[in-house]
């Protein structure tokens, strides 16, 4: 989970239970919980059986069902949870956008990749506007998030001015002989105009030009920007089958790096990017 600050709302109150058996990604949970005041008690269940037992026992106002509970058992948990209790918001969390797809029908919203404070709390009130017997008491903080989520406070972001050429290539472990940069390329030219794409989408997002929509999905027009940027950074490379796939490369990169700066904030990102740099082109 990201240590960077979030804004904090008054909670709406309630109570919720979080289903997930391993102790990592259940804490992760909770913790992004916790962050964004959400609720005001949380009760942990290792198991479907002992989700069951709890919702025999107590009401929820929310269900967040973690990644250690398969699709398949999510939903038959949903269907006999339901039965004993109604006006109980269902939130899952899958790791990649693909298996969050699967339950989009079922759940009454779910969160695609990491697990932050903004991202849970913009999921959570949005489910609850949805299921819950008082979605009005959820409309406010549901704004509010996703007003906090998009317009999550910028830092600055730099890839190329911090380190001379020679430290760079040490840095992504660039071969002389790969097949994917030719010897000729120029590396600092490259970070440079991709340390400026970077900026142009950072302050694209701090002005509203660019944007996730409500699944956190980056726009049409934050899409085409990052594409203009991927073929800028290459532009001065011969057209051949090797440029056009490193450019869809980066174009993938820039796109996640987007969603994480989003999501946490640009250092994050970025350190997340040069890791990815270091697997692609060395």
């Amino acid at each position: 989970m990201s240590s960077t600050v979030v804004p904090e709302f008054p909670s709406p109150g309630g109570k919720c239970v979080v289903i997930d058996s391993r102790i990592s990604s259940r804490k992760e949970i909770v913790d992004s919980i916790e962050a964004q005041n959400l609720f005001d008690q949380i009760v942990i269940a290792t198991s479907i059986i002992n989700a069951i037992q709890k919702f025999r026992r107590e009401d929820f106002e929310a269900c967040l069902i973690g990644t250690s509970i398969s699709d398949e058992i999510a939903t038959s948990f949903i269907k006999e949870a339901k039965e004993l209790k109604s006006g109980c918001a269902f939130v899952a969390i899958r790791e990649t956008r693909a298996e969050a797809e699967k339950l989009e029908g079922i759940m009454d919203s779910v969160l695609a990749g990491e697990v932050t404070p903004l991202k849970l709390a913009v999921r959570v009130s949005q489910a609850m506007v949805k299921a819950s017997k008082e979605p009005e008491r959820w409309k406010a903080y549901f704004q509010q998030s996703l007003d906090a989520l998009k317009n999550f406070e910028a830092h600055s972001v730099n890839l190329a001015s911090s380190s001379t050429p020679r430290e760079h290539e040490k840095a992504i472990n660039i071969s002389t002989t790969s097949t994917r940069v030719t010897q000729d390329t120029d590396l600092t030219r490259i970070l440079e105009k991709l340390t400026k794409g970077l900026f142009q989408l950072q302050e694209g997002y701090a002005s509203r030009e660019f944007d996730l929509d409500a699944f956190a999905i980056p726009s049409a027009s934050t899409v085409r920007a990052i594409k203009q940027i991927s073929h800028n950074i290459f532009d001065h490379e011969a057209e051949n089958v090797g440029t056009v796939e490193l450019r869809r490369t980066f174009e993938k990169f820039l796109i996640q790096w987007f969603v994480d700066m989003v999501a946490t904030n640009p250092e994050q990102a970025t350190r997340k990017l040069r890791v990815k740099l270091v697997q692609e082109l060395r």
